[in-house]
């Protein structure tokens, strides 16, 4: 079976049209299977080990795996040399795998992480992803619509080879993983007490998106993905190991405490100056003495009882102002 991309004409067609497909019954058939979990996910891990579970990423190391890229047919030699790298980089990420283990103190955290792979290395090709459900939606169309058919595919294809990558994710009810960005802006947090982390995106004329990464306006990271969420995603991969191993460089970046200490300083001596006193006989405020401020407070009452749904601004012009009441400021309450 041949898979045309959609740059071949007619046939790219019918491949975006199984791709739609096959998109839909993996999102159904991933959700079947989590909410299955015993003890139960809460809402908030199922969508994110959802989000890991059908994410181009992950689909593209399935489709690698079961041989399913070398099926496509298309006539973009950039997309080609593309897939072939990340092939390689798949490939040999998973034969080395086998002969190195984590550190017996490794956290949770990092073991999980270590398991999603594919989330730190080179992005991935988006029609070595799609291939996938295009395969899936094939199968659902030529079983009449037959959902079991679709489930063993699911099963042989991803739950049976890859489902004990995912088990680390999650303890209880909650996620134990965070991705990328929420690990880049935990670990931020924890290292310097400052998450001023910015993102900025710039979109190319042919596809693929560029993520840029800064701290401070110190770039951190800068990654080209297939769309926003994977260059987002695999520059937080980058930025997290380049904050690690630079940790004292970019803890002298940071300043936010100092502007923090230097605003609040400079808002308390703006209050303290900025007291003012209303007096009745006079059309303009006049400063009060720094012992204490008696702040006047002239408000209108109408004459008449308003409609409360009646224009504001005609209640304005039929009331009548008389000073009610006045507060006193002391300085020392401020």
């Amino acid at each position: 079976m041949d898979y045309n991309h959609s740059g071949t004409g007619k046939l790219g067609s019918i491949f975006q049209r199984l791709e739609f497909l096959g998109d839909a019954v993996l999102s159904y058939l991933a959700m079947q299977h989590l909410y299955k979990i015993t003890p139960p996910l809460n809402p908030g891990g199922l969508s994110k080990l959802r989000a890991e579970l059908v994410c181009n990423q992950f689909l593209a190391c399935v489709s690698i795996q079961i041989g399913l890229v070398k099926y496509i047919r298309h006539t973009d030699m950039t997309m080609e040399a593309a897939i072939g790298r990340f092939t390689a980089w798949v490939q040999g990420y998973l034969a080395s795998e086998s002969s190195t283990s984590l550190p017996i103190s490794t956290s949770a955290t990092q073991i999980a992480s270590a398991r999603l792979f594919w989330n730190k290395g080179n992005t991935a090709p988006k029609t070595a992803g799609d291939v996938y459900e295009s395969m899936l939606g094939a199968v659902f169309v030529d079983s009449q619509f037959d959902i079991h058919c679709v489930q063993s595919m699911f099963d042989i294809t991803v739950i049976s080879p890859w489902w004990w990558r995912f088990t680390s994710l999650f303890g209880g009810e909650s996620m134990i993983y965070e991705n990328p960005v929420a690990e880049l802006r935990t670990l931020s947090y924890s290292l310097f007490k400052c998450v001023k982390i910015d993102y900025t995106y710039e979109y190319g004329l042919h596809g693929g998106t560029t993520a840029t990464i800064t701290y401070h306006n110190m770039v951190l990271a800068q990654c080209l993905g297939t769309g926003q969420r994977d260059a987002k995603k695999a520059a937080a991969c980058t930025a997290v190991k380049y904050v690690n191993t630079h940790k004292d460089e970019l803890k002298d970046l940071c300043d936010c405490a100092h502007q923090q200490k230097q605003e609040s300083t400079e808002t308390k001596v703006y209050a303290a100056d900025s007291i003012i006193c209303f007096d009745s006989d006079k059309d303009k405020p006049t400063r009060s003495n720094k012992e204490s401020a008696r702040l006047s407070i002239e408000y209108a009452t109408t004459t008449d009882q308003q409609d409360p749904a009646s224009d504001w601004g005609e209640s304005v012009d039929q009331a009548t102002h008389a000073p009610l009441e006045s507060i006193a400021i002391s300085p020392d309450t401020l």
